[in-house]
């Protein structure tokens, strides 16, 4: 029986699929439009990793980015995510608001009291 071998990680190129050959994707290709899986589309509008594929799905199940699913794979565009995005702000700004008393002001603080 042959022992273990252990890939040399170094000797490969980038990746953005796991289970598929090295594939190198070229941005300039990429449109607003083109459906790309999630974690090419994390890797892509967030650059410095603070938004994973799970961020990802928990967006789509509260309905604030639109996905299709193809062949069991779920795709989303550099659109849709900027759409998300703007809506995620709406409802921060909506929050804001709720905050506001019937009468247009801002709830006093400790420092207006007085």
């Amino acid at each position: 029986m042959k022992p273990l071998q252990m890939r040399d990680s170094s000797r490969t190129a980038p990746s953005y699929r796991r289970n598929s050959p090295n594939v190198q994707i070229d941005p300039i290709a990429i449109g607003p439009d083109t459906p790309l899986r999630l974690r090419v589309a994390a890797q892509l509008a967030y650059p410095d990793g603070s938004m994973t594929v799970s961020g990802l799905r928990v967006e789509i199940r509260r309905g604030r980015l639109e996905c299709e699913k193809t062949a069991n794979k779920t795709y989303v565009t550099l659109a849709g995510i900027e759409r998300m995005r703007e809506k995620c702000l709406m409802d921060r700004r909506a929050r804001a608001s709720a905050s506001e008393r019937p009468g247009g002001g801002m709830e006093a603080s400790h420092d207006d009291a007085a």
